[in-house]
C-alpha cells in the first residue's frame, strides 16, 4: 500500500507497456489558444497573449528532446491569470515561476532552453517588465 507523503514516481516501462492505447491530442492553434485566453484574462494586452503563446509554442517543440514535459494550456493560463492579477511582474519570472520542469529533472540544458526561447520573444530578464519601485518620501527616510 501506498504511505505518505504520496510521492509520485513515473510508472516503470514493464508497467506503461501493459497499457498499449494511448491518446494524442493536439494543442489549439495559436489564433484559438491566444483568443481563449483573451476571452478569460481580457485585462492583459492581447500582444502580452500572442507573445506568451508563441512562448509556449515553441516549448512545446523542444519537448521531448530537451524538456521533461511540454507546457499545458493550464499553466499557459495560470502564467495570464498572474499577468492580470499583477501586471507589475516581469513575465519571464511568471513564466519561469510557474512553468519549472527543472524540478523535475536537474539538467541546466533545460533553463538554458527556456531562457533562449523568451529571449528570442524579447522577455528575457526577470525585471523587463517590471514596473519601476515608488521612490521614497523624505519623511520615509531614515535621518541617520
Amino acid at each position: 500500500p501506498v504511505k505518505p507523503p504520496y510521492k509520485g514516481e513515473p510508472p516503470s516501462g514493464e508497467l506503461s507497456s501493459r497499457f498499449g492505447m494511448t491518446l494524442d491530442v493536439k494543442y489549439l492553434p495559436p489564433e484559438e489558444e491566444a483568443a481563449l485566453l483573451a476571452i478569460f484574462f481580457d485585462k492583459v494586452p492581447k500582444d502580452v497573449i500572442a507573445k506568451l503563446v508563441a512562448v509556449a509554442n515553441d516549448l512545446r517543440r523542444i519537448y521531448p528532446e530537451i524538456l521533461p514535459l511540454p507546457i499545458a494550456p493550464r499553466t499557459l493560463m495560470h502564467i495570464v491569470e498572474h499577468a492580470q492579477h499583477f501586471p507589475n511582474d516581469g513575465l519571464a519570472d511568471i513564466f519561469t515561476k510557474t512553468y519549472n520542469p527543472s524540478s523535475i529533472v536537474e539538467d541546466p540544458a533545460i533553463g538554458e532552453a527556456i531562457a533562449k526561447v523568451l529571449q528570442a520573444h524579447g522577455l528575457a530578464g526577470s525585471t523587463a517588465e517590471a514596473a519601476p519601485e515608488p521612490k521614497k518620501k523624505a519623511e520615509d527616510e531614515d535621518p541617520f
